[in-house]
């Protein structure tokens, strides 16, 4: 295993082992934003909690022209799961574990980019994929980046929205422990 996947999969293993179900609405801005914080030490934090379990992180650093948005938020756990769904499992070239394949897997490895690297970057974490009204949201801490003079906002043409590459419908020869990999 090559290090940048290593350091993507330990970042994955924490990112599972916290509870970010939505349903029930009960993210806070501990637990995962703390890890973040943590893990993202050369960039500007903002944290906004827009209440109801809606929460979200823009880390920026230096004067980047382009956001990466992904949520952390996963769907609530299937009672088909063989083992612990908040305990990441690797077999073989496969991570198993809630969120794995969408969407923690790629917030993991833009962590570990980012600790890779000195660049210019901005994410912007959320846990509020889907469950909320939207059009009466207010607007998220990312649509302008914080810091010195009037930088115009990340623009949707500016954003890079991260989803899986496949929506991970189950085949007939899927065990319930991959299917579920929501």
């Amino acid at each position: 295993m090559n290090e940048a996947l290593g350091r993507t999969l330990e970042h994955l293993q924490a990112l599972v082992s916290f509870n970010t179900r939505n349903p029930p609405r009960a993210i806070g801005t501990d637990g995962i934003f703390d890890y973040l914080r943590a893990q993202l030490p050369d960039f500007r934090i903002e944290v906004s909690d827009h209440g109801a379990g809606a929460v979200s992180l823009l880390a920026v650093r230096g004067t980047p022209t382009r956001l990466f948005n992904v949520h952390l938020d996963t769907v609530p756990s299937s009672p088909h799961w063989s083992a612990d769904p908040h305990v990441l499992r690797v077999e073989g070239d496969r991570a198993i574990g809630l969120g794995a394949c969408d969407i923690k897997g790629a917030a993991a490895g833009l962590v570990a980019a980012a600790q890779a690297t000195d660049g210019d970057a901005a994410f912007l974490f959320s846990s509020d994929e889907g469950e909320r009204d939207h059009h009466d949201a207010p607007a998220p801490p990312g649509s302008r980046v914080p810091g010195p003079g009037s930088r115009p906002p990340f623009t949707s043409a500016q954003s890079v929205l991260l989803i899986p590459n496949s929506l991970m419908k189950p085949s007939a020869s899927s065990t319930p422990q991959s299917a579920d990999c929501a």
